[in-house]
């Protein structure tokens, strides 16, 4: 194998407690951390995953290294902390917390205080800690919703809840509950020789406590932009590393599957972002380009397509993942057909309406989008009759599961979500229009007051991430709208 300069500075790299490697899409991570390890084969080794698919595609990477074991945090956490709470595992809901609580208005201070509940979670305080700074931090906890709620009773309902998880069998509990109790067990770790950390930009603050606190040499691989799961309480681990003073900072900056025309966009993404580097080409093989895959921003951009194009669909992820079962449910409630609702969330709701104010007063942007594109089917905006021979939503949902296929190579053109990409590839990629318009958002942001500003920026950075990672998908060819192109100046 013909390894770059970087590569090789890293596998030799001497370090007594941080290694920080910043490395942008496509330049072999996983490959430079197999002989990172290779090169230390008397050493205990600690290979750490963001989820379950990494971590199967990591086994048989490393399958041949028996000094290395490749776990997720979660299921390190899972053996030590999850007999205690057997038969428990579910997701949370906004329904669930107002049952226990009693509320009428259900998803009202169900849905803010399992905001709350997730941030503490997610965090690295302790349940002490955290209580004592609510007070201050409730309003930046929430700030991307506009209801107005009262502070101090969602203060003690979040404290109630912790207190009474536990013991309360009714309730469920998330996987991220028996993580912050391994968390808050002070775990030591110290029979491995190095921690590796892959996708680091994806860990958040429980985690990357439960991390720092070993005391063993820790490398943390990373492409600081394509952090897009924020709504998952990923932080900017860089942000908090770089401020470590015992560390040895490198970069992977050499692409071996991106084309020039595809780091040349990146690129363009990376200069918004402040990249203090940019991606270097060295993929010049050319393959086949007759099969497209087509990314979203959204879901409902992907279904509104498919509605209007049809025929041999393939799924990234399955045909589940898409969330036709969303647009089913609100079709449901729309018809007051409550019994056929499968979404104990929109349970909640007693009638469309309520659901729509929620996702607008709230700014649940996916309920929102599905909201909007059942509109336009039952106002007609989408003529489903026409496009589909179907005469309602249920037959149109059922007849796009039977359009679907199951093999990429046959179909017509598969289809993903730019979240949904992420860790994949294509030789030939379509980014759609339901993207931000980069381009127009800088323009507002530069007439708004320096106040106005922060916000909107924010929000933009996260987009910018998002279109970074969709178009860095691609690894010949890539057709995008010029709206999704820096505008040079």
């Amino acid at each position: 194998m013909n390894l770059t300069n970087e590569q090789i500075e890293i596998i030799q790299a001497d370090f007594s407690n941080i290694l920080l490697i910043n490395a942008f899409a496509w330049t072999w991570k996983t490959t430079t951390l197999v002989e990172f390890c290779k090169s230390r084969p008397n050493d205990n080794i600690l290979y750490l995953c963001y989820n379950r698919w990494l971590k199967e595609e990591a086994v048989e990477k490393f399958k041949n290294l028996k000094n290395v074991k490749v776990s997720t945090i979660h299921s390190i956490a899972y053996k030590e902390i999850w007999h205690n709470y057997s038969q428990r595992l579910w997701n949370l809901r906004p329904y669930d917390l107002a049952k226990y609580f009693h509320w009428d208005m259900k998803y009202y201070y169900g849905y803010y205080t399992l905001l709350i509940f997730k941030d503490f979670l997610n965090s690295w305080d302790t349940f002490e800690t955290y209580l004592k700074n609510l007070d201050n931090e409730i309003d930046n906890i929430l700030k991307w919703f506009n209801g107005k709620y009262n502070s101090n009773m969602l203060i003690k309902a979040f404290s109630n809840i912790w207190k009474d998880l536990l013991n309360w069998e009714k309730l469920k509990i998330e996987h991220d509950v028996y993580l912050k109790l391994y968390q808050l067990s002070k775990p030591n770790l110290k029979h491995f020789d190095y921690i590796l950390v892959d996708e680091a930009q994806d860990v958040n603050w429980c985690m990357l406590d439960i991390i720092l606190k070993q005391k063993t040499k820790k490398v943390f691989i990373w492409d600081s932009f394509q952090q897009i799961y924020q709504w998952r309480w990923s932080k900017n681990t860089f942000k908090i590393l770089e401020n470590e003073t015992d560390k040895v900072e490198l970069y992977l900056t050499w692409s071996f599957r991106c084309a020039k025309n595809i780091t040349d966009i990146a690129n363009q993404y990376l200069k918004v972002l402040w990249s203090k580097s940019e991606i270097q080409w060295l993929n010049k093989k050319r393959t086949n380009l007759d099969n497209q895959t087509i990314i979203w921003r959204t879901n409902a951009g992907i279904m509104k397509y498919i509605i209007k194009n049809k025929w041999n669909v393939f799924y990234v992820w399955g045909f589940e993942s898409y969330n036709f079962s969303l647009l089913l449910d609100i079709n449901y409630l729309y018809n007051n057909d409550y019994t056929k609702i499968t979404n104990t969330f929109v349970k909640i709701f007693w009638s469309f309406w309520e659901l729509k104010m929620y996702s607008e007063e709230w700014k649940d942007q996916e309920i929102k989008a599905m909201i909007k594109l059942f509109e336009e089917i039952i106002w007609k905006t989408i003529n489903i009759k026409e496009l589909r021979w179907v005469d309602n939503i249920e037959e149109l949902v059922f007849l796009l599961k039977k359009e679907l296929t199951t093999d990429y190579l046959y179909s017509t053109y598969a289809v993903s979500s730019a979240h949904k990409s992420k860790w994949l590839e294509w030789e030939n990629v379509v980014l759609l229009d339901d993207f931000e318009d980069i381009n127009e958002t800088l323009k507002e942001i530069d007439k708004l007051s320096w106040n106005q500003k922060e916000e909107k920026l924010e929000k933009l950075l996260e987009e910018v991430n998002i279109l970074y990672v969709a178009c860095t998908r691609a690894k010949q060819k890539i057709q995008i709208n010029d709206r999704y192109l820096i505008a040079e100046k």
